[in-house]
């Protein structure tokens, strides 16, 4: 009875309370932040090494999840966070987070589309892995503008898949790209696609090597198995492409 409880959780609140799930996390992404996606510890640190953060700036993390991820880069940085997700379960363990640390870590249920802070709030936004269900991205990039201060950042990672091995535009053209420049938003590209096939890799050599210990567990979904190899797929026909576009407000 208990496992048929357990089932029923989201899966970004089950993964916490999987022993296979925090091994698979430290031995794919290099730490276990109850994260999904390919960002990570490289490209993290990439994030905030491009940043620069300081003990004292404002960041806005937009998809935060369950607060792992915002936590670490806290810590990192040593600047002050606030996350917001739509998902209320997930802001609900975030809370339970930063209750241990109020002074540099708070979550609110928010979405992207309707940001709740007043305008030059940050002095820097991020979204990790966040903006792809976005309606508008163009206005979402402009919202984001607004609550940043003068002389401030965004650190948006964002990854690509064409329609055909043909179809790639430059990170510039591309989707994010162009919702940065609609609003005269002056960015660097760093190119990750690399980074992005290796993930998946070792992504896929794991999970193949773990799954009876999900299996035992009953959480075999946690390995997101099927994603992986239709990530690895699109790798190999030339189709996806991923990249951390850091943009400077003036």
């Amino acid at each position: 009875m208990p496992s048929e409880v357990i089932a029923k959780k989201p899966c970004y609140l089950r993964s916490e309370q999987s022993a296979a799930f925090i091994r698979y996390c430290e031995r794919v992404y290099g730490v276990m932040l109850n994260q999904y996606g390919t960002a990570d510890v490289d490209q993290l640190a990439l994030m905030l090494d491009v940043l620069n953060l300081r003990p004292g700036s404002h960041v806005l993390d937009i998809g935060c999840g369950t607060g792992g991820t915002t936590r670490y880069l806290a810590e990192k940085s040593g600047a002050r966070f606030i996350g917001v997700d739509s998902a209320e379960p997930a802001i609900v363990r975030a809370q339970e987070i930063a209750a241990i640390s109020p002074e540099w870590l708070a979550f609110k249920v928010g979405t992207m589309e309707a940001l709740d802070f007043s305008p030059g709030s940050f002095d820097a936004v991020i979204a990790i892995e966040s903006l792809y269900l976005c309606k508008d991205l163009a206005s979402t990039i402009g919202q984001f503008n607004r609550l940043l201060r003068a002389r401030s950042q965004m650190a948006l990672f964002y990854t690509y898949i064409a329609d055909g091995p043909g179809d790639r535009l430059s990170a510039t053209h591309a989707k994010l790209g162009a919702a940065l420049r609609a609003n005269g938003i002056v960015f660097n590209v760093f190119d990750l696609s690399e980074s992005d096939r290796n993930f998946w890799m070792r992504s896929k050599t794991v999970a193949d090597e773990m799954r009876a210990e999900f299996e035992a567990e009953g959480n075999a979904d946690l390995m997101h198995l099927d994603e992986t190899e239709a990530r690895l797929s699109l790798i190999e026909e030339g189709r996806q492409s991923r990249y951390l576009y850091h943009a400077r407000v003036r």
